[in-house]
């Protein structure tokens, strides 16, 4: 179930490096595994910039968080409407490389749990995607302190003053769990791409993407 409450230049602290160091930061591919509930008041998440060596990991937990039977641990699962794959290391790769983008990392001690996407689309507005946490761990406050980081990237370091992203427009308590974080339906529609399997295989017809937006003030 979903919580109830529930020009550009590299964010300060966020130095990017896809040397010989990036090995220092590679976290586990390993199995999702279910944990005990995790209280984001006592631990909270730290954040760091994904670098190549970072996507296996990335890549293992967006797919749990959204595909297959692993997902449905978790409340962002779209195995009922979504086969296959999620992204993979091809597509993920550049968003990792171009300046005008920043693939966040949250976390705890040296594992992954979460992960977001911020980005250029236009002048004053960024695009925000990518978003997972891990199954076992929904419902607990995690995807909330990533929007709030996405949001802080985009506000004080990069200095726009709209943040935007995309939702399918019948998952009801993704679209509410946006709504909660101040984003608002825009009543705009994209269509899923039907026949790329890069970006999955669709159970059933029409799907559609709606924008979302919310205003930084």
């Amino acid at each position: 179930m979903p919580p109830s409450d529930a020009a550009f230049v590299s964010p300060r602290g966020y130095e990017r490096s896809n040397g010989p160091r990036d090995r220092d930061h590679a976290v586990s591919t390993t199995a999702v595994e279910v944990r005990a509930p995790y209280d984001p008041q006592v631990n909270p998440l730290s954040f760091r910039p994904a670098t190549i060596s970072d996507i296996p990991a990335v890549v293992a937990l967006v797919t749990s968080a959204y595909r297959g039977e692993a997902s449905k641990v978790g409340w962002t699962t779209e195995a009922n409407l979504i086969d296959g794959q999620r992204i993979d290391a091809d597509m993920l790769r550049p968003e990792i490389e171009r300046p005008d983008s920043l693939v966040l990392l949250g976390m705890r001690d040296d594992e992954l749990v979460a992960c977001t996407h911020v980005s250029s689309a236009r002048p004053g507005t960024a695009n925000v995607g990518l978003f997972a946490v891990r199954p076992g761990l929904q419902g607990g406050g995690l995807g909330k302190q990533v929007l709030a980081e996405a949001e802080r990237v985009a506000r004080q370091e990069w200095a726009v003053s709209e943040l935007e992203l995309t939702v399918i427009d019948i998952r009801d308590e993704l679209v509410a769990f946006y709504e909660r974080r101040g984003f608002v339906r825009t009543g705009e529609h994209k269509h899923l791409s039907y026949g790329d399997e890069r970006f999955g295989t669709p159970r059933v017809p029409d799907l559609r993407m709606e924008v979302m937006r919310k205003a930084l003030v």
